[in-house]
């Protein structure tokens, strides 16, 4: 064989790994998206996804922020017994500088650096537990509510992620079934809307709400 002709083989050959190669990436990429976002048969089914719920600030419904300042269990307790039967009762958990609700998916994603202010200030499941099931036994709606519309500085300091990248959406959505497994709440408020909660934010929400079976408040 000729050294052209040897070249010319070689050639194609690399180009033909080179095609190959390319082809590759792009099906792993989209096979990272279908993991994030979920199957494409799912997304298809997008009249079966429960929609993200927009509200004003004029919703009713009265807000203790348990996050800012660390209340007991018997402080929350109290503020719900006064709520008149049939009212919502928005619980902030987490802030966008504090994060207190006990979230075990998050303590094995980093078990070295803990997203709670500090030890002994975060709400236990056991505690969560207590708090939904007195809001239940008031006729009290309770609704969770984590600033996640908004970066997360925990989730920053934890996880070195924000919590609109890939990483960060993952987490988030563990954050989030956690939250539904230990409270079972019908509704999640996610806070105020901002402009880092793009449309790839919300669609990725839009697919949560859908797989967790709850509804997401957003204040407007």
């Amino acid at each position: 064989m000729s050294s052209a002709h040897k070249k010319s083989t070689y050639t194609t050959v690399f180009k033909a790994l080179t095609a190959i190669f390319i082809l590759s990436i792009a099906l792993g990429a989209d096979a990272d998206a279908k993991g994030l976002f979920g199957s494409g048969k799912r997304k298809k089914r997008t009249q079966d996804v429960t929609p993200v719920a927009t509200v004003d600030s004029t919703l009713t419904g009265n807000t203790l922020d348990a996050a800012t300042r660390f209340l007991s269990v018997s402080q929350i307790e109290t503020a719900i017994k006064n709520q008149p039967a049939g009212e919502r009762f928005y619980l902030t958990l987490a802030t966008s500088t504090t994060w207190r609700m006990q979230s075990p998916s998050l303590e094995i994603a980093n078990p070295s650096a803990l997203i709670y202010p500090a030890p002994g200030s975060l709400y236990t499941r056991e505690q969560l537990q207590q708090i939904a099931a007195t809001a239940r036994t008031a006729g009290v709606e309770l609704v969770p509510t984590l600033d996640l519309l908004i970066e997360n500085q925990p989730f920053q300091r934890c996880f070195g992620h924000s919590i609109f990248s890939v990483e960060g959406m993952r987490l988030v959505r563990a954050a989030l079934e956690d939250c539904v497994n230990t409270m079972h709440p019908e509704r999640i408020c996610l806070g105020r809307t901002t402009p880092d909660a793009d449309e790839r934010y919300r669609n990725f929400l839009n697919e949560i709400a859908g797989i967790l079976g709850v509804k997401f408040i957003i204040f407007e």
